[in-house]
């Protein structure tokens, strides 16, 4: 599955900005973290104002700094930023989540939100 497809399925503004926190993580094993503002990077994830905030963030660097439309890795990868963080906002509005979550997560205790290993 992937993490689009989670999010799209998520039943919690929790597994939201769970999904969307790993997202994040992983993107410093590229170059695009550089490239986009500490405001659309930065952790943790904290609800639906923060997600529709990191999303216009990643719209205006469209316009601001526009990238190679010609396929090319750098346009792939906002691409599908701006993908997730459409997906997550669409979610949490859809799950009429309060405007600021409050999530903790602790990797050494679960695989995910309230979780424990092996769930």
């Amino acid at each position: 599955m992937l993490i689009i497809d989670a999010l799209r399925r998520a039943s919690t503004a929790q597994e939201v900005c769970f999904l969307l926190t790993s997202y994040v993580e992983s993107l410093q094993f590229y170059d695009l973290p550089r490239q986009l503002p500490t405001a659309v990077t930065a952790l943790p994830v904290r609800g639906r104002d923060d997600v529709a905030a990191r999303l216009a963030g990643l719209r205006a660097l469209c316009h601001v700094r526009p990238i190679h439309r010609s396929g090319g890795t750098d346009y792939a990868m906002l691409d599908e930023a701006l993908a997730l963080f459409t997906v997550a906002r669409d979610r949490l509005q859809l799950l009429d989540v309060p405007s600021t979550v409050h999530f903790r997560f602790d990797r050494r205790t679960s695989a995910r939100p309230g979780g424990t290993p092996g769930q």
